[in-house]
């Protein structure tokens, strides 16, 4: 059901930078109410405002504020959170001026979605999915089976990612499953094997643990100025990065063990996240931030391996 009168902004909304030049907005957060918050890093400062937006291209402003020493996670997108705005020093309500587009149409896919398309079914029986072309985060779907057969496993989608393996008519191995996403802002991704070693480090888990690692480099990301000496460069990279990790029912690594163990790979203060940081950076050098996208997924009776009958 729509939502009457729920304003979205759109690409286009732009916020005054320094010399009075309009900067195109990058991060936007809905608060409820049709109250967002909006901003965009110019000059090593976050400059953000907060509105009630009225029409589509009018709103009231709420307030305004800067960080000069923001936090990196508060300039990419996905790890923006209100947290950000609060942490900023309170400015006068018209501080910046805002040039806003927005629409209260229904929303594009939310964030997060997957194209289902993407989800390939395995073994020598399949005939596609049932995925929906748009999956929703946290949503799984299978393969389906010409003779009937249920497929063993499922595919899920994680913050837009299609994760797992669907099989029809192979001899398969499961395992129970827990999925883990971050995201980073530091200088580059690791190497799949640097990365795998890293979240063994950080876990305390044999290699053989890590099923399957992935990092992909997104948006540039600018660093304040402080964080720019610090880092020694300008600008850091949005990285996504994950892990499949295969638990015992029984043994050394259950699954209630890696579940507690995901949660704190981002708690820099807590063993298991100090050693992540530590081989993060290791690997890669600077690290500004890393910060979860979801909650560990528990993801029983999956496809750890299959082989095709002969």
């Amino acid at each position: 059901t729509k939502l009457v009168g729920r304003w979205h902004v759109l690409p286009g909304t732009s916020l005054t930078g320094s010399g009075g030049m309009p900067l195109p907005v990058n991060l936007t957060l809905e608060l409820g109410n049709n109250v967002w918050l909006v901003g965009v890093v110019d000059d090593g400062v976050l400059k953000m405002v907060k509105i009630r937006i009225t029409g589509p291209e009018s709103s009231e402003l709420l307030g305004a504020r800067s960080d000069n020493n923001y936090d990196p996670s508060c300039a990419v997108q996905v790890t923006s959170r209100e947290e950000c705005w609060d942490a900023g020093d309170d400015l006068p309500r018209d501080a910046y001026s805002i040039s806003l587009k927005s629409t209260d149409e229904d929303a594009a896919p939310s964030p997060g979605s997957c194209r289902g398309h993407l989800a390939r079914p395995l073994g020598n029986d399949h005939k596609g999915t049932n995925c929906s072309s748009t999956m929703l985060h946290g949503t799984t779907c299978a393969a389906q089976c010409n003779s009937g057969a249920t497929a063993n496993g499922t595919f899920a989608c994680l913050v837009g990612r299609i994760r797992l393996e669907s099989v029809c008519g192979a001899d398969v191995t499961l395992a129970d499953k827990v999925l883990l996403t971050l995201a980073a802002v530091a200088s580059e991704c690791p190497s799949p094997e640097q990365l795998r070693a890293i979240f063994a480090f950080a876990l305390q888990v044999d290699r053989d643990i890590i099923a399957d690692v992935f990092c992909e480099a997104g948006e540039e990301v600018p660093l304040s100025k402080d964080e720019a000496l610090f880092a020694g460069r300008a600008t850091a990279q949005a990285l996504t990065m994950g892990c499949d990790l295969n638990a015992d029912l029984e043994g050394p690594t259950p699954a209630r063990d890696l579940l507690q163990k995901g949660e704190q790979l981002v708690a820099s203060r807590m063993p298991v996240g100090s050693r992540f940081v530590d081989g993060l950076k290791d690997a890669v050098g600077y690290v500004g931030s890393v910060a979860k996208l979801h909650k560990p997924a528990f993801m029983p009776e999956q496809v750890k391996a299959f082989q095709d009958p002969v």
